[in-house]
């Protein structure tokens, strides 16, 4: 079998010269395709937040959605301080955590 090399744009060229049913069925082949790199990507990275929920002490099956966003919020910006995040975040744990109230917040920032 031979193997061709072609760039992107030669790959376009080719399916635009494909009459409309070829094109429907090349199209959804590429978006079947990327539905499934999509869905391993989203269990990998499931997988490693799990891992590292469980190495910091929390069940990630056992916090709700905010708590997962703020967990991710702190990993995220672990590296850097946010006048906010001691106002967020409570020390150790996620868990029953409550936002402070929005005029406390806002004062505190802007202070910052």
């Amino acid at each position: 079998m031979v193997t061709l090399t072609l760039s992107e744009d030669q790959v376009i060229d080719l399916v635009r010269q494909l009459p409309p049913d070829r094109k429907r069925i090349a199209l959804l082949a590429l978006a079947q395709s990327a539905y499934i790199e999509r869905e391993a990507r989203m269990q990998l990275a499931e997988s490693q937040l799990r891992r590292v929920a469980a190495e910091r002490g929390l069940d990630w099956d056992q916090v709700n959605e905010l708590e997962r966003e703020l967990f991710i919020d702190d990993l995220i910006h672990e590296d850097r301080p946010c006048a906010h995040r001691r106002h967020l975040l409570p020390l150790g744990s996620y868990k029953g955590m409550a936002i402070v109230n929005a005029a406390d917040f806002l004062t505190s920032w802007q202070g910052s």
